[in-house]
């Protein structure tokens, strides 16, 4: 037999072979799917007994408190601007460049300008942002605009998907002066997470890191290798180290 024909049938073989037993796997994968996610949702229920996770294995529920009118404009709005003005007073913006100063103050007005717009939205309830998560005050969740129903479960409680998980790596790059705002990366499982974690997050957050544009904070909550515990710390912050 010629050497070349048999090299090549042998070639077509293996890859017969590879093709069959990654068909196989992902047939055991598909039918084992459940059993793992229940088992990963019994770990999460464990690991966070005070959080409240969705049968489906792919929410978490907030019970949430949003502001109405009168608390938007009487705690909401002060706190932005009480927040902003303590900062101006600080060490650190005093010893910013010019240049940072102007563009801080800038978007600063931008921001109260926007937020104030909210108001008249809030109460006619096509805007709404929340004040309380589970009693305490709400972070990591953002305002919505327009009908909401739909986010909710019949016992009231706020559904919030784990994925698809969108990591935004968001931060403020002071050799610019400016937020930049990275590639949104997509997870559609916990598989997908720990792959794009390893060969896209991690490096660009190394790069960051190094350059220190970020703090080593926030390095560690981005680098986390599951998404539900970088939720977690999101929603209920210093509650779960």
């Amino acid at each position: 037999m010629d050497i070349q024909k048999y090299k090549k049938k042998i070639a077509l073989i293996v890859s017969c072979v590879i093709f069959t037993i990654l068909f196989i796997l992902s047939l055991f994968t598909n039918i084992f799917e459940p059993v793992v996610g229940n088992i990963r949702l019994e770990i999460y229920r464990e690991r966070y007994p005070d959080i409240r996770f969705g049968d489906d294995k792919n929410t978490i529920l907030l019970d949430v408190e949003w502001h109405t009118y009168e608390t938007y404009i009487s705690e909401f709005l002060p706190k932005l601007k009480r927040n902003y003005e303590e900062y101006k007073k600080s060490d650190e913006y005093m010893n910013k460049s010019d240049e940072y100063k102007n563009n801080y103050n800038n978007r600063t007005e931008n921001n109260i300008a926007y937020y104030e717009q909210n108001a008249e939205l809030i109460k006619d309830n096509k805007c709404f942002e929340p004040r309380f998560i589970d009693g305490k005050e709400a972070r990591g969740l953002n305002h919505y605009i327009g009908d909401i129903s739909s986010l909710f479960n019949a016992d009231g409680y706020f559904i919030w998907e784990i994925y698809p998980f969108f990591t935004d790596l968001i931060f403020f790059d002071e050799i610019n002066y400016k937020y930049f705002e990275g590639d949104t990366i997509t997870a559609m499982t916990l598989r997908e997470y720990r792959y794009k974690l390893k060969h896209e997050i991690i490096p660009i957050c190394d790069s960051l890191l190094e350059r220190g544009v970020i703090s080593q904070k926030q390095y560690d909550i981005w680098t986390m290798d599951d998404p539900v515990d970088i939720l977690v710390k999101r929603f209920f912050g210093n509650d779960y180290q």
